[in-house]
């Protein structure tokens, strides 16, 4: 079972197009497994890793720029043990649990 907070809309997204050229994009929101939580991010930070693929002509086009983001979990998976609906939390996508998708770090 999934404790879940319901959510409607849709992800808006940043999406490096080409050189200096950035798309608004929205994006459907995922469905989350036993094993995750979905976050509602309130505020993203763009970083120096943003502005450099930004201005690269190399950089991978489609790419989502905006990962050191802030928000609050609104769905909890069943196995998920240590976070809860309405928790506020920062992300920090390389702290990585050596899996396919990132968990939170145990430091938040």
């Amino acid at each position: 079972m999934t404790v879940t907070k319901e959510i409607k809309g849709v992800n808006r997204c940043a999406i490096l197009k080409a050189v200096k050229t950035v798309e608004l994009q929205e994006r459907p929101v995922p469905t989350i497994n036993d094993d995750q939580v979905l976050v509602k991010v309130m505020s993203t930070g763009i970083c120096g890793s943003d502005i450099y693929h930004y201005n690269n002509p190399h950089a991978p086009h489609g790419m989502v720029l905006g990962h050191e983001s802030a928000g609050q979990i609104t769905q909890v998976g069943a196995n998920v043990k240590t976070r809860h609906v309405g928790q506020n939390v920062a992300i920090e996508p390389g702290f990585l649990c050596k899996k396919q998708v990132p968990k939170a770090s145990k430091n938040i």
